[in-house]
């Protein structure tokens, strides 16, 4: 019954991957019945949207070095990627040196014999357990060691040759530690491929050796050889050990009984071999800063394996603001067109869905429609219903072409005031997606309308002066503004100011203050060191004000 569950289970996955509708993968019940276990040793997303990850398959404490998966599937939040596997079988060349002095043969730290030799055949059992796991293309040699250190044999294939040797070691006086894992270094030095020495004592070095902890790591370190050191009792070398593991990328570990010596070998082994590297390019590739749940289901033979992480996208999202212009006056019952402009020109082929409301003064204003001609959203789907103080703005589509960074004209009419009155303009529930969500920022506007009876401020455009659109626009790093003042006399030339705001309405420059020259001038304005975004460019010459909007891309 359990084969036929798999063979439906492995049917199952094989058609999730050939329909292309499916997009969740399903979590199968009876998966724990499985011999195989999948851990993820590693995960980087640094090249984010690629993802890599290192992947270990274990059959209970053992590694798997034969990895062959008949079916590999990756899900990132529920939804399945394209995963590859690649699983190295790789040689590694090990030396297992064994602390043979008679304190093996006592009870743990104890002064007292143990008659059955408990922990020290539970040792030679471990590294029996090691020589087992031992793959034909790998090699380890055994060094025992008492007061001095004695090769038992140097690297070898023959796995029988090895147990036979173990059995045979016998315990002896004293404790050589170094001199020991120097005997190993000399063996493993001049191996190319990757190496290891597994170390395991009881006590602490006792020897009349010249050799020190600290020679014998910088040995190691500059060989490229690991030591992994196991040790049996509280005292003696344990801060040694661990220093000494952790100088050469090693690891140390304690067993207070030798109970747990098996699976330590079995870790160890572990470490040696050779990571599967899982690779996948993410189809969520928007850098917006969440969590991603990732999910991986093998299949192995006839058995199935799973396992669970998780890893967070940068966070780069793109920003991009989006304003009203500033107006000055509008005559009673006369039109205004408000133009809707982003700070980055809409450029780029794809996908466009971008939603706002603008409120308005109903009271002050009339809303007359809108008009996209030449403009970026000209012959989009745009919607915008008119709710009496409320439009609410609407683009949906899945190509939108690029035509600059003035989105739309809003056009009104001013009402018949008796007094002048302002008319605030707002922007509420922006939001902006071309392929990923940008962050949005909206400048407001306001104008003043002049009333019938008593006009406060001279409609804009009315004086002899004309301040040209600058050019280019957009722009990188500098713009040219003109101003013709062909039109003033002389004492209209007295004085003029022309400044640049930005979307707040703060001054970042002021390009020109006193008279202006007859004809027209040339403005150069360097705006390098300043963000990109949408800035107004104003000319204020006696009552009358105009502006331009100038578009700073990065």
């Amino acid at each position: 019954m359990r084969i036929a569950n798999r063979f439906l289970l492995v049917c199952a996955v094989l058609l999730s991957l050939s329909t292309a509708q499916a997009q969740r993968f399903p979590l199968t019940a009876g998966l724990a019945d499985s011999l195989f276990a999948m851990r993820i040793t590693g995960l980087d997303a640094t090249g984010f949207p690629d993802i890599a990850m290192k992947v270990k398959l274990f059959n209970g404490q053992r590694v798997v070095r034969d990895t062959t998966f008949t079916t590999i599937v990756a899900s990132e939040n529920g939804t399945i990627q394209r995963a590859q596997i690649v699983c190295p079988m790789r040689p590694f060349a090990a030396a297992l040196v064994l602390d043979k002095s008679l304190s093996m043969a006592f009870y743990p730290n104890s002064m007292d014999p143990d008659p059955d030799s408990t922990r020290w055949n539970t040792a030679k059992g471990a590294l029996h357990s090691f020589i087992d796991e031992l793959s034909p293309i790998d090699e380890c040699a055994l060094v025992s060691f008492a007061r001095n250190p004695r090769v038992e044999v140097t690297l070898t294939k023959d796995k029988k040759l090895l147990d036979d040797l173990l059995e045979g070691v016998k315990l002896a006086s004293g404790t050589g530690i170094w001199l020991a894992v120097q005997s190993a270094i000399n063996i493993l030095a001049p191996r190319t491929e990757s190496k290891a020495i597994i170390l395991l004592t009881d006590g602490e070095d006792n020897s009349s050796g010249t050799t020190t902890m600290y020679k014998v790591a910088s040995a190691a370190k500059k060989a490229g050889i690991r030591i992994f050191a196991v040790g049996l009792a509280e005292i003696g070398s344990r801060d040694l050990l661990t220093e000494l593991a952790d100088s050469t990328g090693g690891k140390y570990f304690f067993s207070a009984t030798g109970a747990d010596l098996a699976d330590i070998y079995y870790e160890i082994t572990a470490q040696l071999v050779d990571d599967c590297t899982l690779t996948y390019s993410t189809s969520e590739f928007c850098t917006d800063g969440t969590k991603r749940d990732v999910h991986l289901f093998g299949v192995l033979k006839s058995e199935t394996a799973t396992a669970d992480t998780f890893y967070t996208a940068p966070l780069q999202i793109p920003g991009i603001s989006f304003s009203l212009p500033v107006i000055d006056a509008v005559a009673a019952g006369g039109d205004i067109s408000i133009r809707l402009t982003a700070s980055d020109s809409l450029r780029s082929l794809g996908p466009l869905n971008f939603h706002t409301e603008v409120s308005y003064p109903a009271d002050v204003v009339t809303y007359a429609g809108f008009s996209t001609d030449g403009l970026a959203f000209s012959g989009l789907p745009v919607s915008v219903i008119d709710q009496n103080g409320l439009l609410s703005i609407s683009v949906d589509t899945i190509m939108a072409g690029g035509r600059g960074a003035v989105l739309m004209e809003l056009l009104f009419k001013a009402k018949p005031l008796e007094s002048a009155a302002t008319a605030r303009f707002t922007f509420s529930g922006t939001s902006f997606r071309r392929t990923c969500a940008y962050t949005v920022q909206t400048a407001n506007s306001e104008m003043y309308v002049d009333g019938i009876c008593e006009k406060l401020l001279q409609p804009a455009g009315s004086a002899n002066v004309f301040l040209k659109q600058n050019y280019p626009n957009p722009f990188n790093t500098s713009t040219t503004i003109s101003i013709d003042a062909t039109k003033l006399d002389d004492a209209q030339r007295n004085h003029a100011r022309i400044r640049v705001l930005d979307a707040l309405g703060n001054v970042v420059a002021t390009l020109h203050s006193g008279a202006l020259p007859k004809g027209t001038m040339n403005l150069n304005w360097d705006a390098s060191r300043l963000p990109s975004g949408v800035y107004t460019v104003e000319l204020q010459s006696g009552a009358a004000r105009q502006q331009r909007l100038a578009v700073k891309l990065q």
